[in-house]
């Protein structure tokens, strides 16, 4: 394959093709790499910082561009899109301050020494970036790496490449040398090549559990090359108390179906404690869900789903159905409506309580999800904790007791209270255990990824 085209997920029609980055390219491009990252790296960090600052001003002039190309590749509505773009231009001052805050360099004198501890740029680093927000995701670890003095090839995901492209043009208009980002497009091939190239120093990846899995098997024979993952989520809220049936209720279609449900930090499992409270809850929130508007981004109304990002994506999603449907789970919600065009889908609502240990452990990616009753917080928690992902949680809950408990003992980087699954800030770490990631966090702590630390004894006399 030496072409691809850009597929808008809404019209099924081509947006744009691309030619493939060949592995003759990706050689050339380490090449340059390996002589420009002494050069980079000796840029001062007050230089760096004007460049990347230059970058998020390129973003907001050129917002309305990015949003509607957003929206054209990815299908989310333009509303989500515009979130997203905002979302991006914030992050580059909150990178700044996590430089600032996480890999400072500092110093402690003794009697005769002076201990010295220092960061320093780990080299040239592969990012492979998801669809599902392919402007924000990716810069979440492309700025870190430039900001402290790293080189950066980027391998988006090929279902978006035309956002890829637009980002690539304005981190160069903002004054990025071309030798030190470099934009890698195609597919799988393209982004093994990348991984096992063996002048890459380290990979930063976001997406599936199965291709970090895949990753992590082609660099294991280079244990000493440093490997960041950030995977997904079968990700449980826990309803237990409230006082307004109808906010909850917005919670819950935020937490499983922003994005049409595929956010690594979606809810896939509504764990209610049985009452009379949450039972009326049910029934409202499925009222809710009746009620959702999907279409594409132009769409009049304006939308709050687009469809599923390709044919194979819908298809997984139908499948995952069947698979509910098979195990014994009793349908609460589906809808029989039809699209002409597009890999639209509608949300639906699954009763698993007397099967839920029988559904395999994965991650739907899409607005599918599953009801499990409980008789009690203690049962919740153990239900919440079936599974061998551990990104998100959220409790929905009046008593800080009860948070305090689910917070102690919920296995999940992300735990949230009376917040969606899917409320993440990257003011904090992002990441999770299990299959959801190996201890490398993205968010607050993703520049910890981008350098080492050097530790430094020096006498105070001369010898």
């Amino acid at each position: 394959m030496t072409s691809f085209e850009s597929i808008n997920p809404a019209t099924e029609s081509i947006i744009q093709s691309f030619r493939v980055t060949s592995c003759d390219d990706i050689d050339s491009f380490v090449a340059q790499s390996q002589l420009s990252f002494n050069v980079w790296k000796d840029v001062s960090v007050e230089d760096r910082i004007s460049i990347l600052k230059r970058f998020a001003s390129c973003l907001e002039k050129k917002s309305n561009i990015f949003s509607k190309v957003i929206s054209q590749e990815n299908g989310k509505p333009y509303w989500e899109a515009n979130l997203e773009v905002k979302a991006s231009i914030s992050k580059i001052d909150l990178v700044i301050n996590a430089y600032e805050q996480r890999v400072q360099s500092y110093r402690i004198d003794t009697t005769d020494s002076v201990l010295l501890t220092a960061y320093k740029p780990i080299g040239t680093l592969a990012v492979l970036g998801p669809f599902n927000f392919p402007l924000l995701l990716p810069l979440g670890h492309i700025i870190p790496a430039l900001l402290v003095g790293n080189i950066v090839l980027f391998k988006p995901s090929e279902l978006t490449s035309m956002v890829a492209q637009l980002c690539t043009d304005c981190l160069y208009e903002a004054g990025v040398p071309h030798r030190v980002f470099q934009l890698v497009l195609g597919g799988v091939e393209q982004g093994q090549y990348l991984v096992s190239h063996p002048h890459i120093q380290g990979v930063l990846f976001t997406g599936g559990y199965h291709t970090a899995q895949a990753i992590s098997k082609m660099v294991s024979s280079t244990p000493e090359k440093m490997l960041a993952l950030e995977c997904g989520g079968n990700n449980p809220l826990i309803v237990s108390s409230f006082n307004d049936a109808n906010r909850v209720a917005e919670c819950l279609i935020k937490s499983a179906f922003l994005t049409s449900g595929q956010r690594c930090t979606s809810m896939r499992r509504l764990i209610l404690i049985r009452s009379s409270q949450t039972d009326s809850l049910l029934d409202v929130f499925l009222e809710q869900v009746a009620s959702l508007t999907i279409g594409s981004c132009d769409a009049d109304p304006e939308p709050f789903m687009g469809p599923l990002i390709s044919a194979n994506a819908r298809d997984n999603y139908l499948t995952s159905i069947d698979v509910l449907r098979d195990v014994g789970g009793v349908s609460l919600f589906e809808s029989h409506q039809s699209f002409d065009v597009g890999y639209f889908v509608t949300p639906t609502v699954f009763d698993v309580s007397n099967c839920y240990q029988s559904i395999p452990d994965t991650e739907c990616f899409g607005p599918l999800l599953q009801v499990i009753w409980v008789d009690s917080l203690e049962e919740a928690v153990a239900v919440a904790n079936h599974t061998s992902y551990g990104l998100s949680a959220s409790l929905i809950s009046t008593s800080a007791q009860e948070f305090d408990y689910v917070y102690q003992h919920v296995r999940a980087g992300i735990i949230n209270w009376n917040k969606p699954t899917n409320g993440a800030s990257s003011q904090l770490p992002f990441g999770g255990i299990g299959r959801s990631g190996n201890f490398r966090p993205a968010g607050y702590f993703s520049i910890d990824s981008c350098v080492y630390p050097v530790s430094s004894i020096q006498n105070k006399e001369l010898l």
